[in-house]
């Protein structure tokens, strides 16, 4: 029970740490990430000590709210790059395409109609590709800020921390 859940919060710092290298290295964004922990006694207290920190409750906070985020952007930049481009190349293909005997086929002007109105929408939707797949980007960027970790001023202290504890040894 409780060491289980112990190690589980460790995993959540260990997967923030491998989260923050793949925003650093897919995204250029690099964060500094949170200072180690550090050592205590018996391994109760360690135990004690992982059901305290912050880390490891947003690192397991990340993998929860990155599923179903990453499910949808998944989602979203499959469907918009195949529908603008198979949009926008539909007049190379869309004559070689077979039709169903029986089924209405639009022919003559309203199939230019058609092919003209599908490149159009096509290019429109290849055109809004950068700013969709941009912005899907910055909200990744954004969650991995705020979960993954600390902001500038619990970066400063800790750093500040740092610096006051080598002036005392």
């Amino acid at each position: 029970g409780t060491p289980h859940a112990a190690m589980t919060l460790g995993t959540g710092r260990w997967g923030g740490a491998m989260e923050r290298g793949r925003v650093r290295a897919l995204l250029g964004v690099s964060r500094p990430g949170w200072p180690a922990l550090s050592p205590v006694g018996s391994w109760w207290q360690r135990m004690v000590q992982r059901f305290k920190d912050t880390p490891g409750w947003k690192g397991l906070a990340y993998g929860v709210v990155m599923l179903p985020l990453g499910v949808v952007t998944f989602t979203v930049t499959v469907v918009i790059w195949s529908v603008a481009w198979s949009m926008a190349l539909y007049p190379l293909f869309g004559w070689a395409l077979p039709y169903d005997e029986g089924t209405w086929q639009p022919s003559g002007s309203l199939q230019a109609l058609i092919w003209t109105g599908s490149f159009v929408v096509g290019w429109l939707l290849v055109a809004a590709l950068p700013p969709v797949i941009g912005g899907l980007a910055k909200a990744d960027v954004a969650l991995a800020r705020s979960l993954l970790s600390p902001d500038d001023a619990e970066a400063l202290r800790v750093r500040v921390g740092e610096l006051l504890s080598l002036i005392h040894i």
